[in-house]
């Protein structure tokens, strides 16, 4: 301790203000400079958190809603109207039982405005009249129907 006391006799009193301000001003900086860097990282881990959870509630959306579209599709194509090929190639609810079927679903399930029918060459079999696809040119090509003005297709 003598020790000290004799290193610091021999400053002056601006070199001993000097050093005593920089201890005082130094020690609360630090103190305030680590719970800045706690709560920082407090931070981050709270905001991963939550766009994890975001993330997490979106991809549980997109999974019902996919799942959802593929049960219509499966009970669309299982039900036995649709085998009914003298029903095909109307657009008229009441001679055609597809159609009057269609647009039960239509309106059953609100996220459909439209449902059609095509064959496998691509041309609409059932819809609402006025049927919208007819008056494009359409077909199938590996297995994916094409509708346009005009159907081209590459590769």
């Amino acid at each position: 301790m003598k020790r000290f006391v004799y290193m610091f006799s021999g400053w002056g009193l601006t070199a001993k203000l000097i050093g005593l301000f920089s201890l005082i001003g130094v020690v609360p900086m630090a103190i305030v400079g680590g719970i800045a860097y706690d709560a920082g990282k407090d931070l981050e881990a709270g905001v991963g958190i939550r766009f994890q959870e975001v993330a997490q509630n979106i991809a549980d959306k997109i999974d019902r809603n996919l799942f959802e579209r593929y049960s219509d599709v499966q009970v669309f194509g299982l039900n036995r109207v649709v085998f009914d090929r003298s029903g095909w190639y109307k657009s008229n609810e009441e001679t055609s039982d597809i159609v009057k079927t269609m647009n039960q679903y239509v309106d059953t399930y609100d996220v459909y405005s439209l449902c059609i029918l095509v064959d496998l060459e691509g041309k609409v079999t059932s819809g609402p009249a006025p049927r919208p696809l007819d008056r494009y040119e359409s077909r199938v090509v590996n297995g994916r129907l094409q509708v346009g003005q005009i159907v081209k297709f590459e590769g």
